[in-house]
């Protein structure tokens, strides 16, 4: 399995794409040696949405679907910039994301599809995925009736471990976490404490 860091396609690389060129094709060698590719998108992908008040908000236009599709076979959307634009384009990307078939964890049309994990089934495996963020603004996370993100809550995230294992039964569940904190070379001890209890 490769997991791929922020994968932001708006803005240059966005304009880049639509000018016909491939962001990805330099590290597409590495990428094809995996059986699985996930991605974080550090985007919301909509045509929809109204820019929320915070320093940086990226949208995606749905051109860059196929490049996805192409270079990942799943992708992550608990990050702080899915809710860039609001939920109505997150709900967008839901759908855009659902009819060009690139599957998606982290983040659903309310709390329970956002906290679900992805399942894969490989060499006899099953492996489940958990996407969570723990970047602010956390007015991004999905609730009851609202779509939006994964918020990484540590008592949601070991009962979301926990569902993967027993109810799903995942023979390896892997939480990919977007946290830290900004211009910090470690992980808080909260942080560091969650980290050991996963292994």
């Amino acid at each position: 399995m490769v997991f791929v860091g922020d994968v932001m396609l708006a803005e240059l690389p966005g304009k880049r794409i639509a000018q016909g060129h491939n962001p990805f094709a330099p590290f597409a060698s590495v990428l094809n040696q995996s059986d699985i590719r996930i991605g974080n998108l550090e985007c919301v992908v909509a045509t929809i949405g109204k820019a929320e008040d915070k320093p940086f908000t990226f949208k995606a236009h749905p051109r860059v679907l196929p490049l996805i599709k192409k270079h990942f076979d799943a992708v992550s959307l608990a990050n702080n910039h899915t809710g860039d634009f609001g939920p109505a384009a997150f709900g967008q990307m839901l759908d855009f994301l659902t009819q060009a078939k690139i599957p998606f964890f982290g983040g659903g049309r309310d709390l329970q599809p956002a906290h679900a994990p992805l399942l894969f089934h490989r060499q006899g495996l099953t492996i489940a995925v958990l996407g969570y963020n723990e970047f602010f603004p956390r007015s991004f996370e999905a609730d009851v009736d609202r779509p939006g993100s994964a918020w990484s809550d540590d008592e949601q995230v070991v009962a979301d471990i926990n569902a993967a294992r027993h109810i799903h039964h995942a023979d390896v569940v892997i939480p990919f976490m977007h946290w830290g904190v900004e211009d910090q070379p470690y992980a808080t001890t909260r942080q560091q404490r969650l980290a050991k209890w996963m292994i």
